[in-house]
């Protein structure tokens, strides 16, 4: 998969139920990615997380009576981190968000299956097209997100389920999605395996794993 031509997925996929794959875990794990990628602050992340919160409920996700539901756009989340930013006089939150958000990093399919069924045979990600190591960055913590978010649907495993392996790991080795992976995914027969150069590269957390 080249992902340059976009992947396969909707960044904002949830669901309007608690737990790790709602909306507003979404909300929350979403900012987070974008604050952890474009090196933001706590104030910024904050804003991020508000205007996803918005998002979803103006397409219905906090209301029970809403039967189709569709996802926000990357559009729309940015016209309101924009909005958000402008109200609480914080800056350079949307310029920065702007190039994760209008670069089509994602091209969803409709009725798009989870990652786990995609890759029985194997899928290599290849990031090297993608023009600036900050959307390289993301593309990589997006895609942990998404897999993170699948495995809670596919239930325990008593057996090796999916490797999930990162070549050239120091780029990813402080993303906010791996150390949860690596901690939770063992239930759900998930196994990490990253490589870099050097043990220093890496969060203690996956050090700890």
């Amino acid at each position: 998969v080249d992902a340059a031509q976009g992947l396969p997925f909707s960044p904002f996929e949830c669901t309007r139920e608690p737990g790790a794959g709602g909306w507003k875990a979404a909300s929350y794990a979403l900012a987070e990615i974008f604050a952890y990628v474009t090196k933001m602050g706590q104030m910024q992340r904050d804003i991020i997380y508000i205007a996803l919160q918005d998002a979803y409920k103006a397409r219905g996700f906090a209301d029970e009576d809403t039967i189709e539901l569709e996802y926000p756009t990357s559009e729309e989340v940015l016209r309101r981190i924009r909005q958000e930013e402008q109200a609480r006089h914080v800056n350079n939150v949307s310029a920065r968000c702007r190039s994760l958000l209008e670069m089509d990093l994602f091209r969803p399919v409709e009725q798009a299956s989870d990652l786990l069924s995609s890759i029985r045979a194997g899928m290599v990600i290849d990031l090297h097209n993608l023009y600036s190591e900050e959307i390289q960055l993301a593309a990589g913590a997006f895609v942990l997100r998404k897999l993170y978010r699948d495995m809670f649907s596919w239930g325990y495993a008593d057996r090796l389920r999916l490797v999930i392996v990162l070549d050239e790991a120091h780029r990813l080795a402080r993303d906010v999605t791996l150390p949860k992976i690596m901690k939770e995914g063992r239930k759900f027969g998930i196994a990490v395996v990253v490589a870099s150069q050097g043990m220093n590269d890496f969060h203690q957390d996956i050090l700890g794993n």
